[in-house]
């Protein structure tokens, strides 16, 4: 993407805390759920919204993001990002996703959540905590 973006601008750095937060991600796509939760960028230059949207891709599919949940399109998805940029919002529907989830393995009588759902859990309790805008 910085490829891309560089020859539109002088400084692919001058265009602020975007950049920096693609930056910021790019190490943690191949790290592990628990160091990426741990990360200091979190919360600080990556949302907690936007750090957990990805977890869901990597959990089973029985812990459906929100946008499954919903039976949205992934455009549908995105035009609701755009439309509800509060973290509060996001966070609301993330965590209704995980809801859902917890009422589902009750349902079946599981006796086990994912091992990507208490870290999922913990960052959404952490970001939660504090006074969101």
């Amino acid at each position: 993407m910085e490829l891309t973006v560089a020859p539109l601008c002088r400084r692919v750095s001058d265009l602020g805390k975007p950049y920096r937060m693609l930056r910021s991600f790019r190490p943690l796509l191949f790290q592990t759920s628990e160091l990426i939760a741990s990360s200091p960028v979190v919360g600080e230059l990556i949302p907690y919204s936007t750090l957990l949207s990805f977890m869901f891709s990597r959990a089973p599919g029985e812990l459906r993001s929100p946008h499954q949940r919903a039976e949205w399109s992934i455009a549908r998805y995105s035009q609701w990002m755009d439309d509800h940029p509060s973290e509060r919002d996001r966070l609301t529907l993330i965590r209704g996703a995980l809801e859902a989830y917890v009422q589902s393995v009750r349902t079946r009588q599981g006796k086990e959540f994912a091992p990507i759902y208490p870290i999922m859990l913990q960052l959404l309790q952490r970001a939660t905590s504090g006074s969101l805008p």
